[in-house]
């Protein structure tokens, strides 16, 4: 698996930038949002005094998700998205969507649910990986002669 696309240096960043997915765009340019959603974030980003320089910027996930998603995905990306967010050093995420937040969080509901909270890292709620596995399930059936086991 290719490494997750991500954008800035998370020792230098001061902000990390937490959002669903890479866009084609994005995966063809390398860049993180790069697309005109990520044009149009920066746009107000900037207003705001906040410039791509100064952020590391990071999907939930390292693939295109334009054609529907599940939480395969996140399962496939689980190990390098935690990684990456480690190496973030500074002290303020944006989760841009409920999905970001969810993910980076752990905490349940959407983004305009917790728009304009802080939040403290000890507050964050732990997310468990959960993994679906093929099993079989044998029962005994008299009628049918199966055995148990």
């Amino acid at each position: 698996m290719p490494d997750l696309l991500t954008s800035g240096n998370p020792e230098t960043a001061t902000y990390l930038i937490v959002y669903e997915a890479p866009h084609e765009e994005d995966l063809r340019l390398g860049r993180c949002l790069s697309d005109g959603y990520g044009q149009s974030f920066w746009r107000i980003a900037a207003k705001c005094g906040i410039q791509r320089t100064d952020c590391f910027i990071i999907p939930t996930i390292g693939e295109s998700c334009e054609h529907g998603k599940s939480s395969k995905l996140w399962n496939d990306w689980w190990d390098a998205f935690d990684a990456a967010v480690g190496s973030f050093r500074g002290r303020v995420a944006i989760c841009l969507g409920g999905d970001a937040f969810h993910r980076a969080t752990g905490l349940r509901g959407s983004h305009q649910d917790w728009a304009g909270y802080l939040i403290h890292p000890n507050e964050r709620a732990g997310l468990t990986r959960t993994r679906l596995v093929a099993s079989e399930y044998k029962s005994a059936n008299k009628r049918k002669g199966i055995k148990k086991g």
